[in-house]
């Protein structure tokens, strides 16, 4: 982490020196289209660098310092050469930018020489924009004509009613016109969603009536286009939009029968929906009662409205989430706290932060504990990070500005893009100018909503705390030499504050954050990343590979600008300052996400990075480029690059439906409360395999635990805590969560101290690319192993009691009574049978895991089928499978085989294969990827290698195509540390 941020810090600096005013530089500031060349240029030089970096770095194992699980250990697949290609692009286009600059300065004091520099600067750019064009290829024109064809018709009214003669009086007649009919669409939206959702069956009356009046409205700004009519046309046509609120209500769900189902919200849901309808209708009015200075602007509660509900996504019948992983990370937070006490980072520890509780905590407080209506918290949500964000942004850029801004949020309520919302907000409320001004009162605003943010999201605001590090170290420095008294009074009051929080329970809360920040830092990449190349492409919308490669890089433009803003002329004023600062902090971030955000490149969906582009260019673009909303050209392009990153969340199509659309009853609607689970609700959609699951597991732990007692889930099957009222015995619910070895040391500690009954160790796993639980938690794994006993219950899920509780299941009808203790039920549990890369990535990295590796025991070697034994470690394989025999020396043992080649023996089929105690049993073989020279198993990933006390006839079956000469050069067993 620390090489990207000396990398940032160095290539400010750079910046800040060349934006320095120097009388002996020639000339005054560079025309824009020179910047546009020498940025452009410099654009394409860094790609070029970082691609030529990409193809032509080895492609090497990723270097291991522990035993970690992760899709880079299991698919041998490298992911540091990624950051170094973009540390390479982001130093070259610094260099690169700085020195043709200076050059192009240089040329352009000569008279006539900016234009020739301009001019071929644009050909040489013209085959990059070539490769930009063919990189996309868009599979539908339906967004691409209808928006753009309604913006254009709604114009053409607005022009028909400009008075002439008056150029002033022109513009603003025209601006309210187009305005107010830009909204009316809107307003109509929010009368259906009153006739639908509280004036049940109404007719479209009101909606006929609405129009006809702002058609006549429109009829007399015609006829007088007095400043005072236009501003009551622009006024009307928002009447409408405070409706938009009622979407927070439930929609109108049809039974099958044709009855109707009441989903039971508290009335205060209502309420709070009138509420804010209220607000926004007094906000309204009072921006028409002040219209009169010339500056009648959308108030920011309808703005709110209509962001809120282009973001809403599609309604529908209450459901339950089949994974019960991710569905664990919104529905448990809340519910742990409220009901049994569990605090956040002691008792539990939320997987992004208090961001997990908003969805729970405003779905119990109008509805109670009903996961299967958890949408309506997420909008409530929603609404909380869009209206944090809108005001410091509309301050900043205006109203059109940021709302296109906010259309770019994708994944809200407890997703990343409201971690990084949140963030952003935070930044644009402590760079404004009026509060920058003072440095004291800045420091408390920073500390306070710093502390706030983190808590509330554990990596985007953190990271966005420590970017703006230059902006703390100024302001710091401000307040010790121009506010001396306000400042030490400043920190006597927070050492006092910090150690009265020491008699607290506070600080211990503390810790535990400070602990899943710090303890998955030096693991992170080995344990969540994914290579780019291992996700797919954009299929739906783009076809091309080299856009969707495009759109991940894209976000480093952002940092890009900052750059371009460094290099303006400096004038010691405090807005240049704040510029200076603030730009720094923009580039700081995006170099800190690299390893966030561009690390997690989800499987089968859109990637984080994607998700973060799309934030960076929607809303920190305009902090960069304040007057974006005064230049059409700026503003063109901003929205070009927000269409390119898709707007994935706004969708018109999904408002018109939510007010118009009744929803179906659909199949598998079941009485959850009825079955036994409260919390489900009276009427949710769920799948018939997951129900049955619920209800079987269900009925073995209330027949065989006390209604205090609980269980260990091991299938990363999150949300049964809560489907089964049961406290977690750990503080993380799902094993998936823990990667590095203090974390795991943790959870086996937890498991030792609460002593569950039973453990689920089987049964609708939630299975990630790292394998299973041997390669994330080994050492719980073997602790399980050691202490607990298998048995299958009547429903095929394997489970695991307590030693010397085996009494418990006397008698109890859903165990399979003569599966108790059956050994072989583990290796079904917990092997992956296939392990693919991770000995050839683990081999790869023997040197830094020597310390983890002790009690090396040398395996003497004989030549089996397929082989020939040519002395001195020298083989002869023939095509077939060679088979490689191994003896273990009496009385030794050891978990990892280490194998070592003087040759790569490349093959999918390399296995090792023995015969252990349970005869047969289980899964007595390891299968791996063949792909280097040197090979570390882990054989005790195994139960059958774990559980047996003597192996013998091990043989190594090398992969079928290998064939020739090579040398055994070691074969050792080696203990794990």
């Amino acid at each position: 982490m620390f090489v990207p941020l000396a990398l940032v810090l160095l290539v400010t600096g750079l910046f800040w020196l060349c934006s320095a005013s120097r009388s002996e530089e020639p000339g005054g500031p560079l025309p824009a289209k020179v910047r546009f060349a020498a940025f452009g240029q410099a654009g394409v030089l860094a790609l070029a660098a970082g691609g030529f970096y990409w193809r032509t770095m080895r492609l090497e194992a990723e270097p291991y310092g522990d035993f970690i699980g992760g899709f880079l250990g299991v698919s041998g697949m490298p992911k540091s050469f990624e950051y170094t290609a973009e540390y390479v692009g982001l130093a070259v286009f610094g260099a690169a930018a700085f020195l043709l600059c200076r050059w192009y300065r240089r040329l352009a004091a000569e008279p006539g020489y900016a234009a020739i520099v301009a001019r071929l600067g644009f050909y040489s750019l013209l085959p990059g924009f070539v490769m930009a064009g063919q990189a996309v290829t868009v599979s539908s024109l339906e967004p691409l004509t209808t928006l753009p064809a309604l913006a254009v018709l709604l114009l053409l009214p607005a022009l028909a009613v400009i008075p002439t003669g008056d150029a002033a009086a022109a513009s603003r007649t025209a601006e309210r016109c187009y305005g107010g009919l830009l909204l009316f669409p809107f307003s109509l939206a929010g009368i259906q969603f009153f006739q639908q959702r509280v004036w049940e069956g109404g007719s479209s009356l009101a909606g006929i009536l609405y129009a006809a009046v702002l058609v006549l409205m429109l009829w007399l700004v015609r006829k007088d286009s007095a400043p005072r009519n236009c501003d009551r046309f622009f006024f009307i046509a928002q009447l409408g939009i405070p409706l938009l609120f009622l979407y927070l209500l439930p929609p109108p769900l049809q039974r099958r029968d044709g009855s109707w189902f009441d989903p039971g919200f508290h009335w205060t849901l209502s309420l709070l929906a009138w509420v804010l309808a209220g607000i926004a209708w007094c906000a309204l009015v009072r921006a028409f009662r002040r219209a009169a200075g010339g500056n009648f602007r959308v108030p920011l509660p309808v703005l709110l409205a209509v962001a809120a509900t282009l973001l809403a996504g599609g309604e529908g019948w209450p459901a339950i989430w089949q994974d019960d992983y991710h569905n664990g990370e919104v529905a448990l937070p809340w519910y742990l706290w409220q009901t049994m006490g569990c605090v956040p980072y002691l008792d539990y520890m939320p997987s992004r932060g208090l961001i997990n509780y908003l969805p729970g905590f405003f779905t119990w407080l109008f509805r109670g504990h009903d996961i299967s209506l958890l949408g309506t918290g997420q909008k409530l949500a929603n609404l909380v990070v869009l209206a944090l964000l809108l005001a410091p942004l509309r301050r900043r850029c205006g109203t059109v500005a940021a709302f296109l801004a906010v259309l770019a949020i994708s994944d809200l309520g407890c997703g990343i893009g409201a971690g990084l919302a949140v963030a952003i907000a935070f930044f644009f409320f402590l760079t404004e100018s009026e509060r920058y001004r003072n440095p004291v009162r800045w420091l408390w605003w920073f500390g306070v909503l710093g502390v706030i943010g983190i808590f509330y999201s554990l990596t985007d605001t953190a990271a966005m705390v420590l970017a703006m590090s230059p902006l703390l170290v100024r302001q710091l420095w401000r307040a010790v030499t121009e506010q001396q008294r306000a400042f030490f009074l400043s920190a006597g009051a927070v050492a006092v504050a910090a150690l009265l929080l020491l008699l607290t329970p506070f600080y211990r809360i503390i810790g535990g954050m400070l602990c899943i920040l710090l303890e998955q830092t030096g693991v992170y990449t080995l344990a969540h990343c994914v290579p780019w190349m291992g996700s797919r492409e954009l299929d739906v919308a783009v076809t091309q590979g080299l856009f969707w490669q495009f759109v991940r890089f894209g976000w480093l433009g952002v940092g890009a600008m900052a750059l371009f803003s460094l290099i303006r002329k400096r004038r010691g004023t405090v807005r240049d300052e704040l510029r200076f600062l603030g730009s720094s902090s923009i580039l700081i971030l995006a170099v800190l996400l690299i390893q966030r955000a561009g690390g997690r490149i989800d499987l089968g969906s859109t990637s984080r990075i994607f998700t973060v582009s799309g934030l960076y260019v929607g809303i920190l673009v305009p902090w960069l480029l304040p007057g974006l909303v005064r230049r059409r050209t700026l503003l063109g392009c901003w929205a070009v690059a927000l269409g390119l990153y898709g707007l994935q969340c706004a969708d018109w199509r999904n408002l018109w439906n939510n007010c118009t659309e009744t929803v179906v009853e659909p199949e598998n609607v079941v009485n959850l409360e009825a079955a036994g689970f409260p919390m489900l609700g009276r009427a949710a959609s769920i799948q018939p395999d997951h129900l049955a699951h619920l209800v079987g597991t269900k009925a073995l732990l209330d027949r065989v635990l006390k209604p205090e007692e609980s269980y260990l889930d091991m299938t990363n099957n999150a949300t049964g805590y809560a489907y089964f009222r049961r406290r977690p015995p750990v503080s993380y619910p799902a094993w998936n969560y823990v990667a590095s070895r203090p974390q795991v040391e943790r959870m086996v500690r937890e498991v030792k101290a609460a002593k569950p009954l039973l453990v689920l160790v089987k049964g609708r796993d939630v299975n990630f690319y790292e394998g299973r639980l041997p390669f994330r938690a080994h050492a719980l794994y073997r602790y399980l192993l050691a202490e607990y006993l298998p048995f299958r219950d009547t429903g095929g899920r394997i489970w695991m009691i307590r030693r010397g509780a085996e009494a418990r299941l006397k008698g109890v009808p859903q165990v399979d009574a003569a599966s108790i203790g059956d050994m072989a039920l583990a290796s079904e549990a917990f092997q992956d049978p296939k392990i693919d890369a991770y000995p050839f990535t683990w081999g790869a990295s023997l040197e830094r895991l020597a310390p983890h590796l002790s009690d090396p025991v040398p395996a003497r070697a004989a030549a089996g089928k397929h082989l020939q034994n040519g002395g001195g470690g020298l083989f002869f394989a023939q095509p077939g499978g060679a088979e490689l025999q191994l003896e273990l020396p009496a009385g030794a043992s050891g978990d990892f085989l280490l194998l070592e080649f003087d040759r790569p023996i490349i093959g999918r089929d390399f296995r090792v294969l023995w015969e252990d105690v349970l005869a047969g049993k289980g899964q007595p073989w390891v299968e791996f990827w063949g792909g280097s020279h040197c090979y570390l198993i882990p054989l005790d990933n195994s139960p059958n290698w774990l559980l047996s006390p003597w192996k013998r006839n091990i043989r190594v079956k090398l992969p079928g195509a290998f064939a020739g000469e090579f040398r055994l050069l070691r074969a050792e067993f080696l203990r794990r540390r």
